[in-house]
């Protein structure tokens, strides 16, 4: 078998990989539930579309799964068999470090995508069923590569740590600071830089602070789709290549000159 079929078929199979699907799926499946509950008019009377309701809490929901399993597919399927030598072990010539590196890293990034398009099938479902309307394949196709791009930057941005730490356990530390800096507690931290420089445009500010961060990747991409900011598409295309290519090209040039 092909390696790299062989280590998707491996990866998605996974207990890890399995549970965190799993999770993606009833939580999407209790707000597709529950969305057509919500109150169609907000607190200062004007008309919330249920549908942009519906596809921006795609994007959060699955903002906060995706970078866990990006994360933990670098961890598992290189860093940790980097770090404790399995590598080594399981080199057949003529494949060399650098097509394992390339192979893990494109496992990884098609088992997160594979995870985030299956999500995205069954919200799709739950909005023809209750709310009477199917998500535009156009929306479908940018949220789907969006999370392409924000695997494929957790991903390689764990494959470029495992070249820099020298054990698993500090690999794994540092899964859990990046998820936990730019997924769960980067909002808070923004507004607290805010209040301290109390900048003139504090909207523009929060803007800019999103765009930069590839967590919130897919939920600009998303906010771009139904118009509720203005943001250039050339300035998502070039933060999506920023995100795509940078970890994995420095991953490979540490790899090829410390291995």
């Amino acid at each position: 078998m092909n390696p790299i079929l062989f280590d998707l078929k491996r990866s998605i199979l996974s207990k890890s990989f399995i549970a965190i699907l799993v999770m993606m799926l009833a939580l999407s499946s209790l707000v597709g539930y529950f969305i057509k509950k919500i109150t169609g008019v907000s607190a200062s009377g004007n008309v919330i579309s249920q549908e942009i309701l519906f596809l921006t809490a795609i994007a959060i929901i699955l903002g906060i799964f995706i970078p866990i399993l990006g994360l933990l597919m670098g961890y598992f399927y290189y860093g940790k068999d980097r770090l404790t030598s399995v590598l080594e072990s399981v080199m057949v010539q003529p494949v060399t470090k650098m097509r394992i590196l390339l192979s893990r890293f494109v496992v990884g990034v098609l088992a997160v995508g594979v995870a985030a398009l299956i999500t995205i099938v069954v919200m799709d479902g739950f909005a023809v069923s209750y709310m009477n309307f199917s998500m535009p394949l156009d929306f479908i196709a940018s949220l789907v590569a969006a999370y392409f791009v924000e695997a494929a930057f957790f991903v390689g941005i764990m494959i470029l740590l495992a070249h820099v730490v020298k054990t698993p356990t500090a690999l794994l530390s540092l899964l859990i600071v990046i998820f936990l800096l730019l997924d769960m507690f980067y909002t808070t931290i923004v507004q607290i830089v805010i209040f301290a420089i109390n900048p003139s445009n504090i909207s523009t500010f929060m803007l800019d602070s999103y765009i930069v961060n590839p967590t919130y990747y897919s939920l600009i991409t998303s906010y771009v789709f139904t118009k509720e900011i203005s943001v250039s598409v050339y300035t998502v295309v070039a933060a999506g290549l920023i995100w795509t290519i940078v970890p994995v090209s420095l991953a490979l040039y540490l790899g090829h000159i410390r291995d």
